[in-house]
């Protein structure tokens, strides 16, 4: 018996603007990686952080 294959999944882009509703004085820069604090989806974002200003309890909330 034969199954149909799925295609890959089609790629994400890599540059998205998502709005961080109560970060209004972020800059943020290209080079540097960050993790973003959302309710549920990526509309409700309310804080950012560079990832390597991320404190010990927050690593280990993340499980990182």
């Amino acid at each position: 018996m034969y199954y149909p294959v799925k295609p890959e999944p089609k790629r994400w882009e890599d540059f998205k603007t998502i709005n961080l509703n109560k970060c209004d004085d972020v800059t943020l820069e290209p080079d540097d990686s960050y993790i973003l604090g959302c309710k549920t989806d990526n509309k409700d974002c309310i804080f950012v952080r560079r990832y390597d200003q991320l404190t010990p309890q927050e690593k280990s909330l993340l499980k990182l």
